[in-house]
């Protein structure tokens, strides 16, 4: 088993793998980190930090944090907006800033859809980076005629 085949599984499997599983998963994948593709290394990220029944070391999310924030420009948009979101929920509120996502975000806010723009606008609310919440902010008003009802009922209820 390699780190490929690791990233397909931990990728269909976290929902209901179980801590050691999660473990190999984490010890694979985390041995060659440096050698992940950034999609590799996002995809990676995403299963580990939503797994249902595993303990996760707080080490393999350093580790693929950091392999993603040497590649930020690589990532789709709906990718940085995923992100923006789970580190937005992170208790560590400083992790924005240390990963510059704000940056990388600024740049691509004006190709953002309008429902990426919703989810980015709901989770910038959470930090403290008020620069780019109100810039997220404009483009919320500048852009409501072209929204659908549930997505301003979600701005209204956040």
């Amino acid at each position: 088993l390699n780190h490929f085949h690791a990233v397909d599984l931990v990728a269909i499997m976290y929902p209901f793998a179980s801590t050691e599983l999660m473990e190999v998963f984490d010890r694979l994948i985390g041995k060659q980190h440096s050698n992940l593709t950034v999609n590799e290394a996002f995809d990676s990220l995403m299963a580990f930090s939503n797994a249902k029944q595993a303990r996760i070391r707080p080490k393999i999310l350093q580790v693929l944090f950091k392999r993603l924030a040497q590649d930020f420009d690589r990532l789709s948009s709906s990718q940085l907006v995923l992100l923006v979101e789970m580190v937005s929920n992170d208790s560590d509120r400083d992790l924005l800033a240390k990963l510059e996502l704000n940056k990388h975000l600024q740049n691509r806010m004006q190709s953002l859809s309008i429902s990426e723009l919703v989810t980015v606008y709901i989770a910038l609310s959470r930090q403290n980076d008020t620069q780019i919440h109100k810039l997220a902010e404009e483009m919320v008003l500048n852009n409501v005629h072209m929204f659908r009802v549930d997505s301003l009922a979600d701005l209204l209820y956040n």
